[in-house]
């Protein structure tokens, strides 16, 4: 790959931060060199990483209230599960993306959420009837 065609990479993004950073990247551009920015990308998955882990925490704390003597079988139990689940998730994605594109992916996770939603209001937990009955 030639030089002039490896893009220069700039570790936070163009539209926001230091008044300079815009102007270099539009002199790159018009000198005919690709330029990449990485903030937001990596802001995004910091979040979901942050909303992934306080999720497992919490999913963690509901289940090992239900048997405290069986920590260690219901947490085989549900990293299992999640494990399958997000196999599941980025099996379907890929999917969605390899056949129909970006917009396909983002109607998959909004799919999602609504049944997700929708359980969750129509009371279908494995916990309800456990939790109803302490």
């Amino acid at each position: 790959m030639p030089a002039a065609s490896t893009p220069l990479l700039f570790p936070h993004g163009h539209w926001h931060g230091s008044w300079c950073r815009s102007e270099v990247i539009a002199r790159v551009a018009a000198a005919g060199r690709p330029a990449v920015t990485v903030v937001a990308p990596a802001v995004g998955l910091l979040l979901l990483d942050v909303a992934v882990q306080c999720a497992q925490v919490t999913n963690q704390a509901r289940i090992f209230a239900l048997r405290p003597e069986a920590r260690s079988r219901l947490n085989t139990g549900y990293m299992t599960c999640a494990f399958l689940g997000g196999s599941a998730g980025s099996w379907l994605g890929t999917r969605a993306y390899v056949q129909l594109g970006r917009g396909a992916v983002c109607a998959l996770i909004a799919l999602a959420a609504l049944l997700a939603l929708t359980a969750y209001l129509s009371g279908i937990s494995p916990y309800s009837s456990r939790m109803s009955n302490s």
